[in-house]
């Protein structure tokens, strides 16, 4: 492969200093803030390309395997609060006395690519493929999934899709977390914009950032609060508190919310406000007897709901 005449945004061959006629990307535009250059080699193999997504903890590249010869995507472990680019481009630098944290995040996000390496062979789970340490900072390689979210499949049909339908394309998902959950580990932040539509139609689970190894947990199944994590009309009320104890339950609420939301397109009301008042209510395009069954998936309660997927 020629650096001079690849295009960062799918790879393929192009002329030099000129937007790819394959994909439209423009190598000449502004990189987003504390974005690796374009064309970096990582590990001595992989090449970086665009930008994927951005967030407060991390960076996702579209990368190139130069050893597979295939397209991957690089997840960068760079959080914003903590760190910025040094002005080599390249090496993350702290931006106060933050080493103990940053640390403790690096062992977290490493932690990730860990638990994905041990659902390597599990079907519609994204796969690791390697991981490693570089630029003062962490890596791993994952396979690269094209396609789109199941939230913007939705937006582009309509915003909701009938039951059946939304149980027969979730359903190998609900299979994949019955072998999560069979090696002691939870996702914990199962929701729309973590599920990936391939072009195929097939469905892929991504973001085990916040999965959890019940191996690990307290003895008496708790998390901690650094462990917490939560995502509004998709977590179960145990995810909010420290004293919450967690459990394939857990899974199983965030399923049938996020089955809740493809069917209805309306976000369920949060757990924590059920608690107060339940406003989770039945809606056009749900049967009294789908609703049902959904609700009581949905139970505000962790022991009143199905146990395990």
């Amino acid at each position: 492969m020629n650096p001079e005449r690849v295009c960062y945004g799918c790879f393929a061959e192009k002329e030099p200093g000129i937007p790819c006629p394959r994909c439209g990307f423009n190598e000449n535009d502004e990189q987003p803030y504390l974005a690796l250059p374009l064309g970096t080699i990582l590990n001595g193999r992989y090449l970086v390309g665009k930008v994927l997504g951005i967030g407060g903890f991390g960076i996702t590249y579209l990368g190139y395997d130069l050893t597979l010869e295939i397209k991957v995507a690089i997840k960068e472990y760079m959080p914003s609060a903590l760190a910025t680019r040094h002005p080599d481009h390249y090496s993350v630098v702290l931006t106060g006395r933050v080493e103990e944290d940053y640390q403790y995040g690096m062992e977290r996000f490493l932690d990730e690519a860990k638990i994905l390496a041990k659902l390597q062979n599990t079907p519609h789970i994204v796969s690791v493929q390697n991981y490693f340490k570089e630029n003062g900072t962490a890596y791993f390689v994952m396979e690269y999934i094209d396609g789109m979210s199941l939230k913007a499949y939705l937006a582009k049909n309509g915003d909701k899709i009938p039951y059946n339908q939304a149980i027969a394309i979730l359903q190998p998902i609900m299979e994949a977390l019955v072998q999560v959950h069979a090696l002691n580990l939870l996702h914990r932040d199962i929701s729309p914009d973590n599920i990936m539509v391939q072009n195929d139609g097939r469905l892929i689970l991504l973001d085990l950032g916040a999965a959890k190894d019940l191996d690990i947990q307290g003895k008496d199944g708790n998390m901690q609060s650094s462990q917490m994590v939560a995502k509004q009309g998709f977590s179960p009320v145990e995810q909010y508190g420290q004293a919450g104890k967690i459990g394939p339950w857990t899974d199983v609420y965030a399923m049938a919310a996020s089955i809740y939301y493809c069917c209805t397109g309306v976000l369920p009301p949060s757990a924590t406000d059920r608690m107060i008042e339940d406003t989770l209510t039945c809606r056009p395009r749900l049967t009294k007897e789908e609703f049902d069954v959904l609700a009581f998936c949905m139970s505000v309660l962790p022991q009143k709901r199905p146990q395990n997927m």
